[in-house]
């Protein structure tokens, strides 16, 4: 069993192999075939991959909406020559030259750089939706492989069974009727081997 899980791992990936497991399991459990098109929903549905990039695309947006707008104004206290020695050591009002100020300012950058900031902000989510889009296609496509293999392989199962039943058949009206004396030995093994070539 160990053999043929590390064979599929090595062949098929993660993705298939989970994608299948999971279309077994959930084909079994409401006793209907899985579909090509419930598999692919379903993928996306529960894909990691997708998940992480829509947060990505998310964060994208919101760098979009606060891009191009003025800076927070900043608010500012502040003392200058203020005394630390001396007669007037630690006092704001003893010294003249000590100064006090308190303000707001405001950053007003230049409107074309705002405008570029917009711009590699937009283009950054068109990058995050195309990746987005082509992660969902590599996706798809790894999912419509592992279901088609199973699909043929399911098919492949249905055929043998139903040749080797044909051929216990073949076998047991053979063996009757060299019992029953109708044919000889020879004849018989001769029907065994052209059915067996065919």
């Amino acid at each position: 069993m160990d053999f043929y899980k590390e064979k599929l791992s090595r062949k098929w990936g993660g993705w298939s192999i989970a994608v299948v497991c999971f279309s077994l399991t959930y084909g079994h459990a409401y006793a209907q075939p899985l579909t090509l098109d419930t598999a692919l929903n379903l993928a996306e549905q529960y894909s990691p991959t997708l998940r992480a990039n829509s947060a990505q695309i998310e964060g994208a947006e919101n760098v979009v909406s606060a891009s191009g707008i003025l800076p927070n104004p900043k608010l500012f206290v502040g003392l200058d020559n203020y005394p630390v020695s001396g007669d007037a050591a630690w006092s704001v009002t003893r010294e003249g030259m000590t100064m006090q100020k308190i303000g707001v300012m405001q950053d007003f950058p230049n409107r074309a750089k705002r405008q570029a900031e917009v711009d590699l902000a937009k283009a950054e989510l068109g990058s995050a939706n195309a990746q987005t889009e082509i992660l969902r296609i590599e996706l798809r496509q790894k999912v419509a492989s592992a279901w088609l293999k199973r699909f043929y392989l399911e098919r492949k199962l249905a055929l043998y069974d139903e040749l080797f039943s044909e051929n216990r058949l073949l076998s047991q009206i053979t063996q009757t009727q060299v019992i029953s004396g109708r044919t000889i030995i020879a004849d018989a093994l001769d029907r065994l081997r052209i059915k067996n070539r065919g």
